[in-house]
C-alpha cells in the first residue's frame, strides 16, 4: 500500500490513550507492481487495528464456486471521517467466485440512551445447485439472497425502555451457508416491538 502523501501525528486522547492518527492522500494498493485498488483519501489511527481501513481480508478456493475473496472495511476510515465514540461501522465487499459480488454492512452502537446493532448482507445474483446443511439440494436461478437484522434498545423516561427488532432472511438456507455462527448461536429472528 502506497500513498502520494501521508501525515502521521502523535495524539493524546481525552481518555489518556496515546494514538497516532494518520491521513493518507491518493492511496494505491498493489499486488507486486499491479495497482488493484485506489482511494483518494484515507484516515484512521495507526495504533489500533480496529481503526484500520482494511482490518480483515481472506481468500479461499472452492472447487464448486472458484476463488472467493472477502474483505471488511472500516467505513469511517474509508471516508476520512472521525469515528464517533461508541459507534463502529464496517462494510463488506466480497467476491464469491462464480456467484459474483456480495455487499454487507455491520453497525454497532452503544450511546448514552440507546444501544443496538444493524447487520445486512446481499448476494445479488446466486445460481447453481447447493446442498446446504445436510438438506436436499437447493437450486438457485439468478436469485437475490441475503439478510438484514436490526436490534435496538432505547431507554425512555421513568424507568421505561423500548426494544425493537426487525429482521428478514431471503431463504431458509442463507444463514447456514454464509453465516453459520449466526444461524447456530443467535436467537431466532423476529420482527417485534416491546
Amino acid at each position: 500500500i502506497a500513498s502520494e502523501r501521508l501525515t502521521v501525528k502523535r495524539a493524546i486522547y481525552p481518555d489518556g490513550r496515546v494514538g497516532y492518527p494518520f491521513a493518507a492522500q491518493d492511496s494505491t494498493m498493489r499486488a507486486g507492481t499491479v495497482p488493484v485498488f485506489y482511494w483518494p483519501y484515507l484516515s484512521g489511527d495507526a495504533q489500533t487495528l480496529k481503526d484500520a481501513v482494511l482490518p480483515q481480508v481472506s481468500a479461499s478456493y472452492d472447487s464448486e464456486d472458484g476463488m472467493e475473496v472477502r474483505t471488511t472495511w472500516d467505513l469511517f476510515a474509508v471516508t476520512g471521517k472521525p469515528r464517533p465514540e461508541g459507534v463502529r461501522l464496517r462494510g463488506q465487499l466480497d467476491v464469491l467466485g462464480d456467484r459474483g459480488a456480495a455487499f454487507g454492512t455491520k453497525l454497532e452502537y452503544d450511546l448514552p440512551k440507546m444501544f443496538g446493532r444493524f447487520d445486512g448482507y446481499l448476494l445479488s445474483h446466486d445460481s447453481g445447485e447447493r446442498e446446504i446443511g445436510g438438506r436436499f439440494p437447493t437450486d438457485f436461478d439468478g436469485d437475490t439472497r441475503g439478510y438484514l437484522l436490526w436490534q435496538h434498545r432505547q431507554y425512555l423516561r421513568d424507568g421505561w425502555d423500548m426494544s425493537l427488532e426487525l429482521s428478514h432472511v431471503s431463504d431458509e438456507t442463507f444463514l447456514d451457508e454464509f453465516f453459520l455462527d449466526e444461524a447456530e448461536i443467535s436467537k431466532p429472528y423476529e420482527t417485534s416491538i416491546y
